[in-house]
C-alpha cells in the first residue's frame, strides 16, 4: 500500500506541459468572445482614422507587453546563486509557474479595478439609447429604429 501511495505522490510532484492546455483553452475562449465587443467599440467610438487599425494595435501591444513581462520577471527573480528565474529553463518542475500565475492574478485584478474606474467615467460618443416618452427613462434600441 505504501508503494502505491509513494508512486502516486511521485507522479503528482512532476508537472506536465499538458496542465497548460486548460489555461490556453480559457484564454482562447476569452479572446474569441471579447474580440467582437472590441471591434464594435472601435468601429462605433474611435475616430475615422483609427477604426481599422485600433484592434491591430491593441493585439500587437498586448503581445509585446506579455513578452516584456516574462523577460522582466525572469530578470528580477534571478537570485545571486540561482542561474534561472521563475520561467527560465525547459524543466517545469524547477520553474516557479505558481508564483508567476499569482503575479498574473494580481496584475489582472489591478487591471479589472482600473477598467471599472474608467468604465464608470467613460462617455459614449454615439449613445444608442433613446428616451421613452411615457416613462422618461432611457431605453436601448436598434439603430434601424432611430
Amino acid at each position: 500500500m505504501q508503494n502505491k501511495v509513494a508512486s502516486w505522490i511521485h507522479l503528482l510532484r512532476f508537472q506536465c506541459v499538458f496542465w497548460l492546455v486548460f489555461q490556453f483553452f480559457f484564454v482562447g475562449v476569452v479572446d474569441v468572445t471579447s474580440f467582437v465587443g472590441l471591434l464594435e467599440f472601435f468601429y462605433s467610438e474611435a475616430s475615422i482614422g483609427m477604426k481599422s487599425i485600433g484592434s491591430s494595435l491593441f493585439y500587437c501591444m498586448a503581445a509585446w507587453l506579455v513578452t516584456l513581462l516574462i523577460q522582466l520577471v525572469n530578470r528580477v527573480t534571478r537570485d545571486g546563486g540561482r542561474k534561472q528565474g521563475w520561467l527560465d529553463g525547459a524543466n517545469l518542475n524547477r520553474s516557479k509557474l505558481d508564483s508567476f500565475y499569482w503575479l498574473v492574478c494580481v496584475i489582472e485584478l489591478l487591471s479589472f479595478l482600473g477598467y471599472l474606474y474608467w468604465a464608470r467615467r467613460y462617455v459614449y460618443r454615439n449613445d444608442q439609447r433613446v428616451v421613452d416618452k411615457d416613462n422618461k427613462s432611457p431605453v436601448d434600441c436598434d439603430r434601424d429604429e432611430i
